[in-house]
């Protein structure tokens, strides 16, 4: 293995493949809350596209308030591998 093998992400060092907000383009999934620090690490180590993970508050029938956990990722394949691969979420 050479020391060349290594590939630089452009969008970690342009410091803009963490999105602040959920764009209306990226494709979605609610999660269940685990450690966002451990599926943040999972997401920067394994997939290269760009993603987010915010809140989402929502309202039942009975107007009660429930807090989701949403991530999105730009590529639509990324997401499929997500939900399929990632250990830290309960499916």
């Amino acid at each position: 293995m050479s020391i060349n093998s290594f590939e630089v992400n452009a969008l970690d060092v342009l410091k803009c493949r963490k999105v602040d907000y959920l764009p209306c383009h990226f494709r979605t999934t609610e999660i269940e809350y685990m450690s966002i620090g451990d599926l943040e690490k999972w997401i920067k180590e394994k997939l290269t596209g760009r993603y987010c993970i915010t809140k989402k508050i929502l309202f039942d029938c009975d107007d009660k308030m429930q807090s989701k956990i949403v991530a999105g990722f730009e590529k639509h394949t990324e997401l499929t591998y997500f939900m399929l691969a990632c250990p830290h979420i309960r499916r």
